[in-house]
């Protein structure tokens, strides 16, 4: 017996169809469609995941990341996008956009508004990086923000390198007045052992002029006389020797002249410029303090105020002795050369 449906029943029977294959269609729709915009966000760091789902439920579409590494450095990374849905479940595989770069593969799951996806894209270790629904703009105002935090990185890690570069600075000029304290001390030293000597080089410079006048006028004694000839040649011989003897000093002398205008002329420059950096130093104060590189600047700085005066009047003397010392090996030599030439002339 067939059976016979009303027209009521058949009206909910249409309706309940209906309504079952648009909870249907709307349910896979939910499940399958992943496509729009994705944003994972970290303390130093913004990734953009954009998705295209195509109705087989491919998947392409892009992923790109703005990267705080420290130091104020900043990555800006772009993937490429491929893979495949099946209901919730989604696999993707990113390709960096680099010729050496190696595919990296995240899987997870979907829920329409939130992506979560375990792979080892930002690290050698599975992690899972959870994706929201977002727009490119909110993209665009959170990666500005990681822009902002490298620069203020760069600019604080640049106050921090010119501070270091100040403290190094201090640090060798410390050393370097240390040094430049011991040489002056030593100068001062070095100085009061030899002026007392240099008076002693000109009584020699005198005693031997005087000693060849003598040889010349026993010289100019033995003028004319046939038998003194030996005695005259060993007269010329002692005259050449005593002017040699001269110049063997004057070496010696010129020694010290040369270590003085290599060495100590420089060394007075040095230490010049050594008490113009000084000023440059300032007291530490309870409303500014210095670091202890800065106080140690200040106490080399009074340690050579305190020994430049030594070091001046030393110089000085020195450098007048020394002129004064080559001003009478200049009379002495060029009296005994005449002297010498004179002798010469003696028939």
């Amino acid at each position: 017996m067939d059976r016979i449906f009303s027209g009521a029943a058949c009206r909910i029977a249409v309706q309940a169809l209906v309504i079952g294959i648009a909870l249907s269609i709307a349910t896979a729709k939910a499940q399958a469609d992943s496509s729009g915009v994705y944003i994972s966000r970290f303390t130093n760091a913004v990734e953009m995941l954009q998705l295209v789902e195509t109705p087989d439920h491919r998947i392409t579409g892009q992923l790109q990341a703005v990267i705080h590494t420290g130091g104020g450095n900043l990555e800006n990374d772009s993937y490429e996008v491929s893979g495949a849905a099946s209901g919730p479940s989604i696999t993707l595989t990113l390709k960096l956009n680099s010729l050496l770069s190696s595919p990296v593969t995240e899987s997870g799951t979907f829920d329409g508004a939130k992506l979560e996806l375990t792979g080892t894209l930002s690290g050698d270790q599975p992690q899972t990086l959870i994706f929201t629904k977002s727009t490119s703009a909110e993209f665009l105002a959170v990666a500005a923000d990681v822009r902002e935090q490298a620069r203020r990185a760069r600019v604080q890690g640049a106050i921090i390198e010119a501070q270091k570069r100040r403290e190094k600075q201090r640090q060798d000029f410390v050393s370097a007045t240390e040094k430049l304290i011991f040489r002056i001390q030593h100068f001062e030293a070095a100085s009061d052992a030899l002026r007392p000597k240099l008076p002693n080089v000109e009584r020699q410079y005198h005693a031997i002029s005087s000693s060849m006048y003598a040889y010349y006028n026993r010289e100019r004694g033995l003028a004319g006389n046939p038998g003194a000839g030996f005695a005259r040649g060993q007269i010329a011989v002692a005259i050449s020797q005593a002017s040699l003897a001269t110049d063997q000093i004057h070496n010696q002398v010129q020694t010290t002249q040369w270590d003085f205008e290599n060495n100590i002329v420089p060394l007075a420059k040095q230490v010049g410029e050594m008490e113009q950096t000084c000023h440059a130093a300032h007291p530490s104060t309870p409303d500014n303090p210095i670091p202890p590189s800065a106080e140690e600047w200040n106490s080399v700085c009074l340690r050579l105020r305190k020994n430049d005066g030594g070091f001046r009047r030393a110089y000085d003397a020195t450098a007048k002795a020394l002129g004064n010392i080559e001003a009478v090996y200049r009379q002495e030599h060029k009296y005994q050369q005449g002297l010498v030439e004179a002798s010469s002339r003696i028939d």
